[in-house]
């Protein structure tokens, strides 16, 4: 079963969000049908939605983002809208082995928030270029991404195929944080969405062998 590593080896280990684009079209593939088979069901509670979403994310110091996406006109055109400017701070990361599977995966916790753009002559240090398939039910957004890379000048262009699974803010997990503290963990609905995500990483893992 799966085990997680020590903060205090954590250091040692490199951790590779990314996985091969033979992967990347089985998940695809199996949530596509997962999408269809859910709308049998007369209970609107037990459709996975589908959404997909491109958007240029143009990275800069002080771990500020610029984000741009592309959406659809009435008329079917494709037109640019500026997002914003966002700060990402990363809180903590749980990397977990699985030696039963052929992936590893983390649990990371991040805060986002939007802040000023960045000055016009800050110099940006990447870009990534993002083709995002999401699949939406309960108090998750299982995502799955095409990701062009664009480093600095003279840096070569990669892509890379990622998966993840995102806790909803319908879920309201900060707010079951606080309380699992203030109660010293007798009334809060934490534990619940955490046994929901392994859930659903164990099943990923679990199609994937």
């Amino acid at each position: 079963s799966e085990t997680a590593i020590h903060p205090s080896s954590a250091g040692n280990v490199i951790f590779h969000s990314e996985m091969a684009l033979d992967v990347f079209k089985r998940l695809n593939q199996q949530m596509n049908a997962r999408v269809q088979a859910s709308m049998k069901s007369p209970n609107k509670a037990d459709h996975v939605k589908y959404k997909r979403t491109k958007e240029e994310v143009i990275l800069h110091k002080d771990k500020i983002r610029v984000i741009t996406e592309t959406r659809k006109t009435a008329d079917g055109k494709e037109e640019k809208i500026l997002v914003g400017a966002q700060h990402k701070q990363r809180i903590e990361d749980i990397n977990f082995i699985s030696p039963e599977h052929p992936f590893d995966f983390r649990v990371s916790a991040s805060v986002e928030e939007m802040v000023d753009m960045p000055p016009s002559h800050w110099i940006h240090e990447g870009k990534r270029i993002k083709d995002r398939m999401s699949y939406i039910f309960d108090i998750f957004s299982f995502d799955i991404t095409s990701v062009q890379n664009i480093g600095k000048p003279g840096v070569a262009e990669r892509r890379t195929y990622e998966v993840e699974i995102e806790i909803l803010p319908a879920a309201k997990l900060f707010e079951e944080a606080e309380r699992h503290r203030a109660t010293n963990g007798n009334e809060s609905g934490l534990y619940v969405i955490a046994y929901k995500l392994l859930h659903n990483v164990r099943q990923v893992l679990d199609f994937l062998k």
